[in-house]
């Protein structure tokens, strides 16, 4: 066998194999956050690649609000009212950060929404 047909089977290995395809799947899930930042364990996080409209993925513990980056309100999800409150002000405060930031990983194809 050539040195492509090697490489082409291991990639067709790769995709039909339960086990490979199962570790494709977290590492491609992981590789698609991007923590954009972390105040008093409040994490403010960014899936690269979701849907419209702009928003990240705030959370706390075990709980998690998704927020409209624009203006900080809530999409889906629940926060206690004192964390909410806190994350929803840090997104209003940093508005020039997220939508730069947004610009900058959907102009590098990093973040697909749509």
């Amino acid at each position: 066998m050539s040195g492509e047909s090697n490489e082409s089977y291991a990639w067709i290995h790769m995709l039909t194999c339960p086990e490979l395809r199962e570790w494709m799947d977290i590492f491609e899930y992981v590789c698609r956050r991007q923590t954009l930042h972390v105040e008093n364990g409040i994490h403010f996080v960014i899936h690269t690649r979701d849907h419209n409209p702009p928003h990240l993925h705030v959370s706390y513990q075990k709980d998690e609000v998704v927020l409209d980056i624009s203006e900080g309100t809530v999409i889906k999800g629940s926060l206690s009212p004192k964390k909410l409150k806190k994350a929803a002000k840090w997104v209003r405060n940093n508005d020039a950060f997220l939508k730069s930031r947004r610009e900058q990983l959907a102009g590098s194809g990093i973040v697909a929404w749509g």
